[in-house]
């Protein structure tokens, strides 16, 4: 009412600005819960630390609550939680794994001192890596505590072998000193190289890019600094601390237990039937590779907010009709008891539309839901998208977001674009219109929105100049005019600079008058046509005969030099890789029948190029952890045989994916970077006894035979803790886990497989290699 009743000259005698317009409310509005609200956005420095700003924020909202009563402030999304609460699961998941870790080592030696030697190595290695990142300036987040609980059960292995060898020097009757000293020496190369190895397979990560590469250089670096100190931990803490052990009885190697009798029996078989053997082993690996299509594929797992986002277009509709469709919508929400409501109404000047951080338009709405924690974000939205169905319509178009695709948050937004390109823009449009219609109701696609389907026509007025002068206009002022009715004032238009902005003064403080152009409103010729445009003073003529009206496409966009239009969706099913496939499928014949060229994006291309990278990086870290083991047994032939262990776990890889119904993903695929390290260590340790044995005289077989029997135990040790320090991460509890949780059980499953089969394939290829090696020439 103030605004209405200011003078549009700023003198008593002009005419108020109700007596020529009408004074609206704004067409951006803000309303949470179904209240008017103002939102307050706060962005952290990148430098900055998510939860201190969150929490110097919050206290600083209850002092303005306590101050001002009579306003509710209410937080809509607060990422600072979700980081709280996923780094107290990954702590907790870290501590479980550690003390089952730890429970292994006990019921192996069955010595509460020779254990407490090896359990120390634990905390003293995060301990160092910890002091190592902060020195590094590398934080502690979601991606490097990942790191640190997935590693605590692999930074006792250099530990266990250690320790395992100088008490078997004690009982052969060495001294402590001789034992700790001969016992270190003797295993000191294989873990070296085998560590070695396992930290050299992440040097391809420096050069993946995207955000995989984002997401696992720290990672990778975390894992690093952790596994490095275990390796000097081993060699220099667990012999000295030994002494403690020196004083009791050696009883802990007992006689023959159990689980060595069996492997016993079971080497003997596998070096008497080789040919049987290794077929058994290649039919395993081939097999376990079919399961692939079982499994599928996925990018990354979502880990966003428990936060559902609704978007309302509607290109046609007026002010009051978009706003009754909005109220529709919040009811919906209201009566699902969903959770706190924020809701956005227009943006007219493009300006950032709440903590969504978007750029809408006049004709579009949208709605952020903050869900419980506890809640089953999927099935909510399921039900708020069924909710929503009855209030879609040829002119109303409103999809339903989650995780990722709601919050902008980096991650595994499961999201499809499509980009269609030509060079002609009707042949694009009706190619973007009937791919659109292809992917409309497929299986395992929702949110489908097609730009040029949701483009609305605009009128573009040309002005005839020489009926313009035979009305007695101005050409100059009646350009100006035509400015006001298409672009409003001041002159929001392309190309032009934009005027000084007016201002009228209410009560002391200055406001800016905007007054929009009314072309985005307007649904028909004939509402722009019996416009009136002023010729001077008393005269005015309609727009309709001074100038001809086009309606054109809204918008259409560019891209590589040709016309383009875009199909996007969302999708819901775990296997992203199969709904990908089988939209390329459907595209194919449009791009022949329309002449046109159709490229996937979003997740599809992010996935293509995740999975040649990791691809390759993985193929550089299996030649990197070859030469290296080449170096430290200065041998070409034994690290080959060697190498054979990383094809056996791919068997429990993939088979642990099938089980746990978890996709092939790029956690996964970090999984099997890993495992190219871990698996080496057992062969490793293996062989390089059996070499010493061979070298003290020893036949072939014995030395297998007598390798395998002493080694087993700091192999089975070693891999049961990786293992089951993993499992509270592979069970993926918490959504804080859920990254770790496809690499924990790509590596469990890998583990558990090839150290079976490593026990067994590995001493058959030696000892063929050997029988070969060594048989008499004709």
């Amino acid at each position: 009412d103030e605004i209405g009743d200011t003078n549009i000259l700023n003198n008593p005698i002009s005419p108020k600005l109700k007596d020529v317009a009408d004074v609206e409310p704004p067409i951006y509005t803000t309303r949470t819960n179904g209240k008017p609200s103002i939102s307050i956005i706060v962005r952290k420095d990148p430098e900055a630390n998510t939860v201190d700003v969150a929490n110097a924020v919050m206290d600083k909202v209850e002092e303005v609550g306590a101050d001002i009563p009579s306003i509710e402030i209410l937080t809509i999304m607060d990422q600072s939680e979700f980081i709280e609460g996923s780094i107290r699961d990954l702590t907790r998941e870290a501590i479980i794994g550690g003390i089952l870790a730890i429970i292994v080592i006990f019921l192996f030696l069955w010595a509460g001192r020779a254990s407490l030697v090896t359990i120390i190595s634990i905390p003293l290695s995060l301990l160092i890596g910890f002091l190592i990142m902060y020195a590094s300036g590398i934080t502690i987040n979601l991606i490097t505590l990942s790191a640190m609980a997935i590693v605590v059960g692999r930074v006792v292995d250099d530990s266990i072998v250690v320790l395992e060898n100088i008490y078997r020097h004690m009982r052969q009757g060495e001294g402590f000193g001789a034992a700790a000293l001969s016992g270190a020496r003797e295993v000191a190369v294989p873990i070296t190289s085998a560590t070695i190895a396992t930290v050299a397979i992440f040097i391809p990560l420096i050069f993946i890019g995207g955000i995989v590469g984002e997401l696992f250089r720290p990672f990778a670096l975390t894992l690093t600094f952790a596994l490095l100190a275990s390796l000097v931990v081993a060699l220099m803490v667990v012999p000295p601390l030994s002494s403690i052990i020196s004083t009791r009885r050696v009883s802990f190697e007992g006689g023959e237990s159990w689980y060595r009798r069996i492997y016993a029996r079971m080497l003997r078989w596998s070096l008497g039937h080789r040919a049987i053997t290794l077929v058994i082993a290649a039919v395993l690996v081939l097999g376990s590779f079919g399961l692939i299509p079982v499994i599928g594929t996925s990018f990354l797992p979502s880990m966003g907010e428990q936060m559902i986002t609704v978007e309302i277009e509607m290109p046609k509709a007026t002010d009051v009709e978009l706003a009754q469709k909005v109220e529709q919508v919040e009811e919906a929400v209201k009566g699902l008891k969903m959770g706190d409501c924020y809701t956005t109404i227009g943006n007219p000047m493009g300006i950032s539309m709440g903590p969504m951080g978007g750029m809408g338009g006049t004709n579009t709405a949208t709605l952020m839901i903050a869900l419980p924690p506890e809640s089953d974000l999927e099935g909510e939205a399921a039900d708020l998208r069924q909710a929503c169905q009855p209030l879609s319509g040829d002119d109303t178009t409103i999809h339903v977001l989650t995780g990722e695709a709601a919050a902008s948050m980096m991650g595994g937004g499961d999201t499809l674009m499509l980009r269609v390109t030509g060079d002609d823009l009707d042949k694009v449009t009706l190619a973007t219109e009937a791919l659109a219609e292809e992917l409309k109701g497929m299986e395992g696609l929702t949110d489908l929105e097609s730009e040029l389907a949701l483009g609305r026509d605009k009128p573009a007025i040309v002005l005839d100049s020489q009926k313009a002068m035979a009305a007695g206009l101005d050409l100059e002022k009646a350009g100006m005019e035509l400015a006001l009715i298409e672009y409003g004032y001041p002159f929001l238009m392309p190309g032009r600079p934009t005027a000084e902005t007016p201002e009228v003064e209410i009560d002391g403080t200055n406001f800016g008058i905007l007054v929009p152009g009314i072309v985005e409103s307007v649904k028909e010729s004939g509402q722009i046509e019996n416009l009136w445009v002023s010729t001077g003073g008393q005269s005015k003529v309609r727009l309709g005969e001074i100038a001809e009206i086009n309606w054109q496409s809204a918008s259409y966009s560019r891209a590589e030099w040709k016309y383009a239009g875009s199909v996007s969706a969302t999708i819901t099913e775990k296997d992203v890789g199969a709904v990908n496939r089988a939209v390329q499928e459907k595209f194919q014949p449009i791009e022949q029948g329309y002449g046109v060229s159709i490229k996937a994006g979003g997740v599809a291309e992010m996935m293509q190029d995740t999975f040649r990278n990791m691809g390759i990086a993985i193929l550089i870290a299996i030649v990197i952890a070859y030469l290296v083991i080449v170096v430290s047994l200065r041998s070409w032939l034994n690290p080959l045989i060697i190498m054979v262990s990383l094809p056996l776990a791919s068997i429990g890889a993939l088979l642990g994916l099938v089980i746990t119904g978890q996709t092939l993903g790029a956690s996964a695929l970090m999984g099997a970077l890993m495992l190219v390290g871990i698996v080496l260590t057992n062969a490793i340790v293996l062989l390089t006894f059996v070499e010493q044995l061979r070298k003290g005289g020893m036949s072939t077989h014995d030395a297998l035979m007598t390798g395998g029997s002493i080694r087993l135990r700091p192999i089975l040790m070693t891999a049961l803790t990786t293992m089951l320090a993993l499992v509270p991460l592979a069970l993926g509890l918490e959504a804080g886990v859920l990254m770790a949780a496809e690499l924990a059980t790509v590596v469990i499953g890998g583990l558990f497989a090839s150290t079976l089969l490593t026990l067994l394939v590995i001493p058959v290829l030696y000892s063929l290699v050997e029988g070969l090696r060594h048989r008499p020439t004709p």
